[in-house]
C-alpha cells in the first residue's frame, strides 16, 4: 500500500469517528419532556325511545291510543289497537335517540304480538313471514335512515302504520274485529365501531 492509499484509508476512518461522535453527542444532550394532566371521561351506554306521537288513523276511538316507552332502559315500545272494520288502520312516530357517549350499531329487534287473551308470539325476522298474520297490514319506516348505526347524540324517526287489510276474508274479519291487539317493539344495540 503506497503512501497516497494509507492517507485516503485514515481520512475516510477520521471522517466516520467524526461523524459518530458528533452523533452520540447529539443523542446525549435532547431530552423529551412530557408535562400535563390526562383523564378519561365516564362512558355512558343510553339508547332510547322518545316522544311517540300518533299522527294518522282511521277511527277516533285509535287517536288516543298514544305507545307507551317501556322497560328498564327505555327500549320496549308497547301499543294496542281494536279494528272494526276492514281498512281500519293506526299510524305513529316515536325517536330512537343516543344520549350516550358512544356510537351504537342495532344487533337486533324484535317483535312481540298478542291478540286478545291469546298467547303472545315472539317475532324476529327469521320467523315474520311464518307468524304474522296476512290480514294485518304492517310496515316500520326509518324515516332519517339512521336507526341501524346511531352515532353520539343522534336520533332516528320511526315511523310505524298497522291496519287490517281490505281483502281480509269474512271468516278472518269475524275473528279479529272488535278484539285488543297489542304489539310490543323491543330494539337491541350493542357498541358500534364506525359504520360499514
Amino acid at each position: 500500500m503506497n503512501n497516497k492509499e494509507k492517507k485516503r484509508v485514515r481520512i475516510v476512518i477520521i471522517s466516520i469517528l467524526v461523524i459518530f461522535i458528533g452523533l452520540g453527542f447529539a443523542l446525549l444532550e435532547s431530552s423529551l419532556d412530557i408535562m400535563g394532566n390526562a383523564g378519561i371521561n365516564k362512558t355512558t351506554w343510553d339508547i332510547h325511545f322518545e316522544n311517540a306521537n300518533v299522527t294518522d288513523y282511521s277511527d277516533s276511538n285509535l287517536s288516543s291510543n298514544v305507545p307507551s316507552i317501556n322497560g328498564e332502559n327505555k327500549q320496549e315500545l308497547e301499543y294496542e289497537i281494536t279494528f272494526n272494520k276492514p281498512g281500519d288502520y293506526y299510524e305513529f312516530t316515536v325517536d330512537m335517540v343516543n344520549s350516550g357517549n358512544l356510537d351504537a350499531k342495532l344487533k337486533n329487534y324484535i317483535t312481540k304480538l298478542q291478540i286478545d287473551n291469546g298467547e303472545e308470539i315472539t317475532l324476529t325476522s327469521d320467523n315474520w313471514n311464518t307468524y304474522f298474520p296476512s290480514y294485518l297490514d304492517f310496515s316500520l319506516t326509518d324515516i332519517d335512515g339512521k336507526l341501524s348505526y346511531l352515532e353520539v347524540g343522534e336520533s332516528s324517526t320511526i315511523k310505524i302504520h298497522i291496519g287490517l287489510d281490505y281483502n281480509i276474508s269474512t271468516e278472518e274479519f269475524l275473528a279479529i274485529r272488535g278484539k285488543k291487539i297489542v304489539l310490543k317493539h323491543i330494539y337491541n344495540y350493542e357498541q358500534g365501531h364506525g359504520k360499514s
